[in-house]
């Protein structure tokens, strides 16, 4: 799913949330946000491999909201191809995050 506007302050992590919220009991909510004018993509995969489960929440599949802001004007298209359609991003320390199968990006 993607939730998207030009614009700042629209509440679109919150709408994200409020489309998982429903099924809190199976998945587990993780924001990773990119605020930055360049994609920084060290960064980005550090907070996608950021371990903060609880060891109920590793049972859980996990919905990744990926928080693109409006500002961001390079580098955000190829990380949402690498992560939507080829389902994994890497960084240049040769880190590589890959969702597992029943993990979910919004």
């Amino acid at each position: 799913a993607v939730v998207s506007t030009q614009s700042t302050g629209e509440r679109k992590t919150f709408k994200a949330n409020s489309l998982v919220e429903e099924h809190s009991a199976r998945y587990t909510i993780k924001c990773v946000p990119i605020h930055n004018r360049d994609c920084d993509r060290d960064r980005i995969v550090k907070e996608f491999l950021k371990v903060d489960y609880t060891q109920s929440d590793l049972q859980k599949n996990v919905v990744y909201v990926v928080d693109v802001s409006p500002s961001v004007r390079d580098g955000a298209d190829v990380l949402i191809f690498e992560l939507l359609v080829l389902r994994k991003l890497s960084d240049s320390y040769g880190r590589v995050f890959r969702p597992s199968y029943g993990d979910c990006i919004l």
